[in-house]
């Protein structure tokens, strides 16, 4: 009866379950006297029979079998542990995790910082505080039976979550210092390039944030250097996108264009509905900075759905595309109140950044207008929230404004 091989990608998967193993794997020491090749080890030939292969397949299927039957219980018991801690209040995470040996596992702790990247995009204080929990629960793990590398790689996850959190946040100056600490673990563990990349990734996001863009760009880049050569079409993909930004930041819209149009081409909107909103959505972002405004309003009329998944911020950002849509093309009032909308609301999200950022744009606007008294009082409010965050340019633009109100209302009394 004919076998069925394993496929490479079973192997690869094996392989992630127990990196540490891959040398063993594949390479032996020479068994011949030559000098050994790289460290220390050389890949074998293998010229044998099917039988043969067979044979040397189901040894190592049978010497790791104890292993991938635990590893596949623990993920499989990973979904309902996590949801027996969140049913928990936040600050009783920690005392129901340490609950008991069954919570000691390194599938749970990836569950967990995967839920910490999808809640930090919406609520970044609950995802930092998920990050949190999963550090925790690393330091619970026995190094003898995941392997000191293989932690060391999950505590760079974990304070990279950390770090991407308060970045989201506008903690600035926390996300670098957590930023530091991953790196610090990085370069112990097992050297994986997905993990590099993504760590690239979310400290480039953070020096766009920072506005320190040349570095921002080299470092997307890397990233998606490295998600193209290992076949990580969305990782990629979300790379570009945060290159696009980029770009869009530093006054290059039309390039950023561009790039989005090579993000879009490395998904499928039906399988990651999410990514292509984000993509969706700074399109037409692009396109309004661009002047390209009737393109931008078209894409905004044609899939309303896109934005449907991606959660009440992005709602309020896209209440912002039509604001600037509205006052591009003379719409003032209709500008106004759309922007007092999305300042409110993401005051009332405690998303500071951005609270400001649409408070310093209603007040331009209302100095445009004559509303002097309006836009002294949001401008006033804006500055010291990007001063505390060191956002410079942000806070000059909010001080001239200060300085040209109060130039008004002298004039005026």
């Amino acid at each position: 009866m004919p076998r069925i091989h394993p496929k490479p990608e079973v192997f690869d998967g094996l392989l992630r379950l127990f990196p540490e193993e891959r040398d063993r794997l594949f390479r032996r020491r020479s068994r011949s006297g030559e000098a050994p090749e790289g460290r220390g080890y050389r890949v074998l030939s293998w010229r044998s029979s099917g039988a043969e292969y067979d044979q040397a397949v189901d040894g190592v299927l049978d010497r790791f079998r104890p292993r991938i039957e635990a590893a596949v219980r623990e993920m499989a018991q990973a979904p309902v542990l996590l949801s027996e801690i969140l049913e928990h209040p936040p600050e009783q995470w920690e005392g129901v995790a340490r609950g008991g040996d069954r919570f000691r596992s390194l599938a749970l702790c990836r569950l967990i910082l995967d839920r910490s990247h999808e809640e930090s995009v919406e609520t970044p204080r609950r995802g930092e505080r998920l990050a949190d929990l999963a550090l925790t629960v690393i330091d619970w793990l026995d190094p003898a039976r995941y392997g000191d590398r293989v932690l060391a790689d999950a505590r760079a996850r974990a304070w990279t979550a950390i770090a991407n959190a308060r970045r989201v946040a506008a903690n600035l100056w926390g996300a670098e210092e957590a930023f530091r600490t991953a790196e610090e673990h990085l370069r112990r563990g097992m050297r994986d390039c997905l993990e590099k990349a993504q760590f690239l990734e979310l400290k480039a996001c953070l020096r766009r944030a920072q506005q320190r863009f040349p570095e921002a760009v080299r470092l997307f880049r890397r990233s998606i250097s490295i998600s193209l050569c290992t076949g990580q079409a969305r990782s990629a993909a979300q790379a570009i996108m945060g290159l696009a930004l980029a770009e869009q930041y530093r006054g290059e819209p039309e390039r950023a264009i561009r790039l989005l149009e090579r993000a879009n081409g490395l998904i499928d909107p039906g399988e990651d509905m999410r990514l292509y909103g984000c993509i969706y959505f700074n399109r037409i972002l692009f396109l309004i900075d661009a002047g390209r405004l009737l393109e931008a309003q078209a894409l905004l009329a044609r899939r309303p759905e896109a934005f449907r998944v991606l959660g009440e911020g992005v709602q309020l950002r896209v209440r912002w595309l039509e604001a600037r849509i509205a006052l591009a093309l003379g719409r003032r009032a209709e500008a106004a109140a759309l922007l007092d909308q999305v300042r409110k609301g993401f005051a009332r999200r405690e998303d500071s950044y951005d609270a400001a950022l649409a408070s310093l744009e209603l007040a331009a606007l209302y100095a445009r207008i004559g509303k002097v008294e309006e836009a002294g009082r949001l401008a006033r409010e804006a500055q010291p929230i990007f001063q505390s965050l060191g956002i410079v340019r942000e806070a000059i633009a909010a001080s001239i404004v200060c300085q040209q109100t109060a130039a008004a209302e002298r004039l005026a009394s």
